[in-house]
């Protein structure tokens, strides 16, 4: 603070850190599974696994003749040295669109999200499931990544403790047309204002 009379000047600093400025393209939605390929990423926690069957058996009913190809996310240090090749890996699958989850916990959450990014820089259209208590982490992060709003399924509770007939209700109700309307929704990859 410096003062000149009774005149006071005080010096501050934006709490908030620098955006990234990140390249991600606008891309379309696909309006209608039938006939594409989509891909099922998952790490084995959290019960995603269950989650990507009962999510696979609904979405076989509704689109004739979509397929699915599965990725597995490493954790750990793996995980950013594959989310560089996730792109490549997605194109040469054919991938129409991916599906990444379950983010059931703060790591995994945040580890889907990124994922998520990497399929969006590619311009490949994404969702990203994540239980409810890490859905405003989720959000944040991609913002932080460059990403307005990035699709987004909530699993609403804890997966893993619910019951195998209560899991396969919320997926059914709930999570399979979240993930409809995400990869669907055209992508929005405009970011806040840098700091004043």
């Amino acid at each position: 603070m410096s003062s000149t009379g009774d005149d006071a000047v005080f010096e501050v600093v934006w709490p908030l850190g620098k955006i990234a400025k990140v390249s991600i393209p606008a891309r379309l939605g696909v309006d209608d599974l039938s006939g594409k390929t989509v891909g099922m990423l998952t790490n084995s926690l959290h019960r995603g696994e269950e989650i990507f069957d009962i999510v696979r058996q609904s979405l076989r009913k509704h689109y004739a003749g979509i397929q699915f190809r599965e990725f597995h996310l490493p954790r750990g240090w793996d995980e950013y040295e594959y989310l560089a090749k996730l792109p490549e890996e997605l194109r040469a699958g054919k991938c129409d669109a991916v599906i990444t989850g379950m983010g059931g916990g703060a790591g995994c959450a945040l580890s889907f999200v990124r994922a998520s990014m990497a399929a969006e820089k590619a311009g490949i259209p994404s969702v990203t499931l994540l239980a409810s208590a890490f859905l405003k982490s989720g959000e944040t992060l991609a913002q932080s990544m460059g990403m307005k709003k990035l699709a987004i399924a909530e699993y609403p509770g804890v997966s893993v403790m619910d019951s195998d007939e209560l899991l396969r209700t919320k997926v059914q109700d709930k999570v399979v047309a979240g993930i409809v309307d995400g990869i669907a929704t055209a992508s929005d990859p405009s970011i806040p204002p840098q700091e004043p």
